[in-house]
């Protein structure tokens, strides 16, 4: 599910969820989330702020198969958004 605020033309909030099952097994599902910000610098140049959370409840091995991976995953970015 997703949810967008716009506070004016170019400036917004946005909150995205997302639940991902295993239909095999019911412990092992995920969940992913972004919040996002963004505010207008001028008319065409704008901050975004993104913070996204991953989450994966049963997390498999690594790649060498030595220990498991984290149960959840935090990014946040930020950058400079050009619109013409």
């Amino acid at each position: 599910t997703s949810w967008k605020h716009m506070f004016s033309a170019n400036a917004y909030f946005f909150q995205g969820l997302e639940f991902l099952p295993n239909l095999d097994d019911g412990e092992d599902y995920r969940i992913n989330s972004e919040t996002t910000v963004v505010a207008p610098l001028s008319s065409h140049v704008a901050m975004k702020a993104s913070y996204q959370v991953r989450f994966d409840n049963l997390p498999s091995l690594n790649a060498a198969g030595t220990f498991p991976l984290k149960k959840s995953d935090r990014i946040l970015s930020t950058g400079i958004q050009l619109t013409f």
